[in-house]
């Protein structure tokens, strides 16, 4: 899977990211998250 996390944002486990995405700077992104 191709995705993009930006260094300064957290990812928690479990989430779910789709082909494609970008996460920016400083972002916060929940366990739950499809």
């Amino acid at each position: 899977m191709a995705y993009s996390i930006h260094p300064s944002s957290v990812v928690e486990d479990g989430a779910q990211l789709g082909e494609g995405v970008r996460i920016g700077p400083f972002c916060h992104v929940g366990g739950q998250v499809v």
